[in-house]
């Protein structure tokens, strides 16, 4: 053998190893990628109402998401202080989506947060308002059909469309003010409950968000 291919045979063997080296490298690496592994990003967990604020009785609904597919997720109106009231249960779904709807129970106006706990341990918050159930007061209240009759309300939701009705029948619309109050005067018609001396019709004022009064105009 010439010197030439004895360092041929040398190089190559030195490749070989190489190659073998590299080869067990890459298998270890392998293997330990997953004891190394970055831990997984937690998923935000969300939660929407609509409206944020309403008297008893008022229907709220809402959302969220980044649940647990398939748990039951509660929904909780929690004051600032004193006793908090389940309003709602659910189940996630298979993305892990919520939907829900409840009915604001009697419960003191004031700051309240619906939260949302359950499926992946987490639980989300939103802010809702309770306030006063909403009211009217009538002037006068008792005429006969062409009498003004003045309206003021409050506690409805603040800048909203207003329906007036006379006497179950849609009489006029209105918007209330930013802070909820309601001012407008209607004409009492003649073609509704006011053709008879004593009669009691009803004028009732409803929001876009579900809050409605009534008072009774009597005919003399």
């Amino acid at each position: 053998m010439s010197k030439l291919e004895g360092m041929s045979n040398v190089n190559s063997s030195r490749v070989t190893k190489v190659i073998i080296s590299s080869v067990l490298v890459l298998l270890i690496f392998v293997s330990l990628v997953p004891l190394f592994s970055l831990p997984s990003v937690a998923v935000a967990v969300t939660l929407k109402v609509t409206p944020t604020r309403g008297s008893d009785g008022t229907k709220v609904s809402g959302s969220g998401s980044g649940y647990s597919a398939g748990s039951k997720v509660t929904i909780t109106l929690v004051p600032t202080s004193g006793k908090s009231t389940t309003v709602a249960t659910t189940t996630a779904s298979s993305t892990g989506t919520i939907s829900f709807s409840f009915t604001v129970p009697a419960v003191t106006p004031g700051a309240y947060t619906v939260e949302s706990s359950g499926g992946t341990g987490y639980s989300a918050h939103a802010k809702f308002t309770v306030v006063d159930k909403a009211k009217i007061k009538i002037s006068p209240k008792t005429g006969t059909a062409g009498t003004s009759v003045t309206i003021s309300g409050s506690a409805f939701a603040n800048s909203s469309a207003i329906t007036i009705d006379f006497d179950n029948v849609k009489l006029t619309t209105s918007t209330s003010s930013s802070t909820g109050t309601v001012s407008v005067m209607i004409t009492v018609p003649s073609d509704t409950c006011s053709a008879t001396a004593g009669d009691a019709c009803p004028i009732t004022v409803t929001d876009a968000v579900g809050n409605s009064a009534s008072a009774v105009f009597t005919i003399s």
